[in-house]
């Protein structure tokens, strides 16, 4: 059996309909979008494990006498790292976790501002290192959220 493809019912995002009379997508559509959502969602991922990394290499020690500021970057660092690997992980993005990750980078771009640091390590790279990683992570982590969304009302109307 075959179905006719009528153009009047065809939208911008989908071409003649397949063999099963479903919708089959644009290149560049959805799929496009989910692409973005993945790399952003990769870099969300990378700048959670630098911050692990860079307070291991460049702060002081975590060991018996940590510091307040190197366990709150190397907290942030996995929170972020787990939570993007999540949303890697999750369909659509999750979008409400991606909100707890905004609300870290914006912890730390605040942490970098207000919090004094120690003399041991390298106190104003630690500093600079969190405001600009907590920018990257609040930015990032919105657009995720909005790739998300959009991703997720664009199934919704399908």
């Amino acid at each position: 059996m075959s179905r006719s493809y009528d153009q009047s019912t065809a939208t911008s995002k989908t071409r003649p309909p397949d063999r099963g009379g479903r919708p089959v997508p644009e290149p560049g559509g959805a799929g496009r979008g989910s692409r973005a959502l993945q790399l952003s969602l990769g870099v969300e991922t990378a700048a959670g494990i630098w911050l692990i990394v860079a307070t291991a290499a460049f702060g002081p020690s975590l060991g018996l006498a940590p510091t307040g500021p190197a366990w709150n970057e190397f907290a942030c660092g996995v929170a972020v790292a787990v939570v993007a690997w999540i949303r890697l992980s999750a369909p659509h993005g999750a979008p409400w976790a991606g909100l707890l990750t905004i609300g870290i980078g914006a912890w730390l771009i605040a942490a970098s501002l207000v919090f004094g640091r120690p003399a041991a390590g390298h106190p104003a790279f630690s500093r600079l290192n969190e405001l600009i990683t907590g920018i990257v992570i609040t930015i990032f982590a919105l657009v995720t959220v909005g790739l998300a969304l959009r991703l997720k009302s664009a199934v919704r109307h399908d």
